[in-house]
């Protein structure tokens, strides 16, 4: 509950008695609330007025808070005018002229003819108030204060609108409303959907659709003794080319699906870290980026500087993700190593007769 007190003219020959937009004695509103106070002076001779305002607020079991009454002493410079020429122009909105010739404004309305509207949030993203709590919004929002982006089509296939205008696609899904698909059905296991339209599939996981899991037990080696003496020379079997293109293919799923993770974590919490627009834009266009196609490594190098930056605010878990995507670049730079092929003898014995 607030309470305004000795509102007064301290210059009562400049200054008529000051008004308050809203009650003297009322409840405090949940949110905050724009009110207005006017101060007329007489208009009959030139001068600094000064006049007094003191507030109480008590809380809820009617207690006076601490630091309160709040006294204040406010001071206005008035010059010499005609009065009846303030009204001429009448009050909008339901304002009142008074005997002084002043517009008293409604709540919600302010300036000397009350033709200015006060909204409580102020309108976002550019809008402009054009009556208490409503906003007339620039193309691409929406909301009673233009807090809502609008997407140009309704997003499809289980994406959603961003604030800045555009669909978020789920994994497999592209375009401006989400409506294409790349892979159908989606890749399983781990399995990452380019460009072309086909899976990259995780280790240990083959076929299509990432759908069938590898049989990776080596054979057994035989118990049973040849039955010739042999001095054998044997060479390791020699690395299929391929080899190193499938690891480089399962390091580049890996990397694929740790930079997706850490760019969602970071547009989750852009608000929440107080990211600067420019940075927002930045995780915004690199998270549709990743969904499609991977990062190049001065992308991936800007994702870790930006989460090295808010390390101190990343819980224990993001610092892993973190840590193990540090990891895999650099083996991603590396490249598969190659062993020295090396030859070695294998004796068997001859079994006793």
């Amino acid at each position: 509950m607030y309470v305004f007190e000795n509102f007064t003219s301290l210059d009562q020959h400049l200054l008529y008695q000051p008004l308050l937009g809203i009650p003297a004695t009322g409840y405090i509103p949940s949110r905050a609330t724009d009110f207005q106070i006017t101060i007329p002076c007489k208009g009959k001779e030139k001068g600094v007025a000064s006049l007094s305002l003191g507030l109480q607020i008590y809380d809820r079991h009617h207690r006076l808070l601490r630091g309160t009454p709040i006294k204040f002493r406010l001071r206005k410079q008035c010059e010499a005018f005609v009065t009846s020429s303030l009204c001429k122009q009448g009050c909008r909105n339901g304002g009142t002229c008074n005997p002084h010739g002043v517009c008293e404004c409604p709540q919600g309305f302010r300036g000397p003819l009350c033709d200015i509207a006060l909204c409580n949030p102020p309108c976002q993203n550019n809008g402009t108030c054009i009556s208490p709590s409503k906003c007339a919004c620039p193309p691409g929002y929406k909301g009673a204060f233009c807090e809502k982006a609008v997407c140009g089509r309704m997003c499809q296939n289980g994406g959603h609108c961003l604030p800045e205008g555009y669909c978020w696609c789920n994994h497999g899904f592209f375009g401006d409303a989400c409506e294409y698909s790349r892979c159908n059905p989606r890749c399983q296991n781990g399995g990452t959907c380019t460009r072309d339209h086909k899976c990259v599939c995780s280790a240990q996981y083959s076929g299509q659709y990432c759908e069938i899991k590898d049989d990776t037990e080596r054979p057994r080696r035989s118990k049973e003794p040849d039955s010739t003496i042999t001095n054998k020379v044997v060479r390791k079997p020699k690395r299929v080319a391929g080899g190193r293109k499938k690891g480089r293919k399962n390091l580049e799923a890996k990397l694929r699906k740790a930079e997706q993770r850490l760019l969602k974590i970071t547009a989750r919490r852009a608000r929440k870290w107080r990211l600067s627009p420019e940075d927002q834009r930045m995780v915004s266009k690199l998270t549709l980026k990743a969904e499609t196609e991977s990062l190049t490594l001065r992308e991936r190098r800007y994702v870790i500087k930006l989460l090295t930056r808010m390390r101190s605010i990343l819980t224990s878990k993001d610092k892993t993700k973190l840590l193990r995507f540090r990891k895999l670049i650099r083996k991603w730079k590396r490249g598969p190593k190659r062993s020295k092929r090396k030859k070695r003898l294998k004796k068997t014995r001859k079994p006793v007769k």
